[in-house]
């Protein structure tokens, strides 16, 4: 029987695989009932909202392609922070460059991630969507 990951290492290869473009794995890493909360107006932010089980975490991936044509969590500015057992803080700069406009953006963000049984069951992130929505402005 293999060893169950930490939080930290859990977390630690989400953005591995979702920065290698391995967007598929992650889905291993996430419990089926995973809930995303995601701050914004969906109406400005295609991904922005509660995205419940893994049907809706695809729609939060599908609204990150359609809505950005680049987006980057920059690896070097990435800290990860356990937070008790289960959660883990995650910390880093956020770029983007928006399909519709082709502005970009860079948000300093928190996302704060929960886990039960070595899988993500919660992700509540923490952007600065008025610079999100400047770049989407037309």
């Amino acid at each position: 029987m293999a060893e169950e990951k930490s939080p930290l290492d859990v977390i630690a290869s989400l953005y591995r695989l979702f920065g290698e473009g391995r967007i598929d794995e992650t889905f291993d890493l996430m419990h089926p009932e995973v809930v995303l909360h995601e701050p914004g107006d969906p109406s400005v932010l295609p991904w922005a909202g509660r995205h419940v089980g893994h049907a809706g975490v695809r729609r939060f991936y599908e609204g990150l392609s359609s809505g950005l044509s680049h987006i980057v969590i920059d690896p070097e500015s990435l800290e990860l922070r356990a937070v008790g057992d289960h959660d883990v803080l995650a910390l880093g700069t956020e770029r983007g460059v928006s399909a519709k406009t082709g502005r970009s953006y860079e948000t300093h963000s928190a996302w704060l991630w929960t886990l039960r049984d070595g899988r993500i069951v919660e992700l509540r992130a923490y952007h600065d969507t008025a610079a999100m929505r400047s770049a989407f402005a037309e």
